[in-house]
């Protein structure tokens, strides 16, 4: 279990008790609102890292794997006119 979200919704449940203190009162904002209030801004630039560079890395192989077949499906078609 993610025991690190749990730990974060339980924080962010006591330290924001009602939801209109959130950006847009969207929930899913607590684990940044709470690193910008509570964090130094060098270490909630880290806390931005460890959340956008898995968004990265995922992006980065989902473009790897549709220009590869892309292309693999032009040279197909292109072996099969010859």
């Amino acid at each position: 279990m993610g025991w690190g979200a749990v730990i974060i919704r339980l924080a962010g449940r006591a330290y924001f008790p009602d939801i209109s203190m959130l950006p847009n009162e969207d929930r899913e904002q607590v684990f940044l609102t709470l690193g910008a209030e509570i964090l130094n801004p060098f270490f909630f630039g880290f806390l931005l890292i460890a959340v956008l560079e898995p968004i990265m890395s995922s992006a980065d192989s989902q473009l790897l794997v549709g220009s590869s077949a892309f292309i693999r499906d032009i040279y197909s078609k292109n072996d099969r006119q010859r």
